[in-house]
């Protein structure tokens, strides 16, 4: 694996929106995420770009269900 790894601080600094907001939305499985720590008593997140370009793909307004 050759792409970084953002840090929740970093995901939403590039989204443009709080730290508290983008937990809320992993809690709401509304973003993708890597989980360094899984099975782990707390999750250790970390976003690709990846992961940010699909959810802001998937929230386009105007797109059609079928155009995704």
């Amino acid at each position: 694996m050759t792409e970084q790894l953002l840090t929740i601080k970093e995901a939403a600094y590039l989204l443009n929106i709080g730290t508290s907001t983008l937990r809320r939305m992993v809690w709401a499985s509304e973003i993708g995420y890597i989980d360094l720590n899984k099975g782990g008593r707390h999750m250790m997140v970390r976003f690709t770009k990846r992961h940010l370009a699909e959810f802001l793909r998937e929230r386009e307004a105007g797109r059609a269900a079928n155009d995704l």
